[in-house]
């Protein structure tokens, strides 16, 4: 009924569409800090995996369906969007008896520099996360590089 509009994207063509009022939300400028996403694999940004490479150079896959000794990020990985660009992803698990979401797995993105200003929100969001699943308290396991593991929980503790 009119509501959408059909956009072009470089690589991808134009056989998408959009709304007006996203594209005018791209177009503004902010200097509020970007938001940090913790998706879905099933998520309509991660679902397309050909797209996902297309737009972000991102590749992705489920790894529930992968043999154990062949995973390379964990069981459940969840891609993290910070803006608009992929940084990372996380591989939790919430031990709801315990009460306590455990990151199994946090991988950067090769290339990601700006680790100082992204771990404090991603504390928060990790938080959030936690009590989204039913959890007190969020738990370190391991991290990519491993040299993040100290100041991830540090900024979790200060988020906390």
């Amino acid at each position: 009924d009119g509501e959408a509009v059909r956009v072009y994207v470089d690589g991808l063509g134009d056989n998408l569409y959009t709304f007006p009022d996203l594209l005018d939300a791209a177009e503004t400028s902010s200097d509020a800090e970007p938001p940090v996403h913790l998706l879905s694999p099933f998520d309509n940004l991660t679902i397309d995996r050909r797209r996902l490479l297309a737009l972000f150079d991102l590749d992705y896959r489920l790894e529930c369906y992968v043999p154990a000794a062949k995973r390379e990020y964990g069981y459940f990985v969840l891609p993290i969007l910070w803006g608009d660009r992929f940084v990372g992803r996380l591989d939790p698990k919430a031990d709801r008896k315990a009460k306590v979401l455990l990151i199994r797995n946090l991988v950067f993105e090769t290339g990601f520099r700006e680790v100082d200003d992204f771990l404090p929100i991603l504390a928060k969001k990790l938080h959030e996360f936690a009590g989204f699943n039913g959890c007190d308290t969020v738990s370190v396991e391991q991290t990519a590089p491993k040299r993040l593991k100290a100041p991830l929980v540090r900024a979790l503790t200060a988020a906390g």
